[in-house]
């Protein structure tokens, strides 16, 4: 509040001790900036004659709540960390709509927190989390070969792989059927991860029957039999039946 001084001839001059942290040290109600803990002002006030009276002040200066919330972080997508904003305040205010002391934080946005203490003294802070650039991992979609045939799954550019079959290189081959899982490592030691389903399906058995013979201006007809989704001959045809008439030696796929 304002001093009050009685008595004397006016005006009045004053004069506060120690003049720092104070907007005017010569005015009667000068604004104070003291630092943290207990500082001592002295108000000399001096009337038209010369009287001087002198009074003192105590100002206590509360440190107030100091919340750390740590650097700006970077993380990998997916993954969540820990954000402690301290124990013993009175409240705890955050930017997601949190009230406790910590939160779990995992979206790459700006956190930030606000604390108030037993004296009613606000603390706050902010951290940045980000994602690092995040790569793909696809082994394609399931799939199937033919019994006898190989295939081929790449799992891309990474720094590190870890399959199923206990291979660690980035490109495998097989010829069983099963599923086959890759964990890949990136440079900033982020996980991917990824499976595929192989089948491998049986040849099929095709039969033209016996070698045959026929009579001159007869024909007969050549079926390997039905349930086939296509067929090719050897003078590409693509019927399942093939009637011929000439001699000769005659396939079909």
């Amino acid at each position: 509040g304002s001093p009050v001084a009685t008595g004397g001839l006016l005006p009045y001059s004053y004069q506060w001790s120690p003049p720092g942290f104070l907007s005017d040290s010569g005015t009667a109600n000068p604004q104070a900036f003291p630092p943290p803990g207990i500082t001592e002002y002295v108000l000399s006030v001096t009337d038209s004659a010369g009287c001087i009276v002198t009074d003192t002040l105590l100002l206590t200066v509360n440190p107030g709540p100091d919340v750390d919330l740590g650097n700006d972080t970077t993380i990998c997508n997916g993954d969540t960390i820990s954000l402690y904003a301290g124990t013993g305040y009175m409240n705890y205010f955050w930017s997601n709509g949190a009230s406790t002391n910590s939160i779990n934080a995992y979206l790459p946005t700006l956190y930030f927190v606000s604390v108030f203490d037993l004296f009613g003294c606000i603390g706050s802070d902010t951290m940045l989390l980000s994602f690092h650039s995040s790569f793909l991992l696809n082994l394609g979609n399931d799939t199937g070969i033919c019994s006898g045939e190989n295939i081929v799954f790449n799992a891309g550019s990474f720094m590190n792989y870890f399959w199923n079959t206990g291979d660690t290189t980035s490109i495998i081959t097989v010829n069983s059927p099963g599923n086959y899982s890759v964990l890949t490592i990136d440079t900033n030691n982020c996980y991917y991860n990824d499976t595929v389903n192989l089948s491998v399906n049986p040849i099929p058995v095709v039969s033209l029957g016996n070698d045959k013979t026929i009579c001159p201006g007869t024909g007969v007809e050549l079926d390997p039999g039905g349930g086939y989704t296509s067929y090719l001959w050897n003078d590409n045809s693509i019927n399942q039946t093939l009637t011929v008439n000439d001699s000769g030696i005659y396939f079909v796929s």
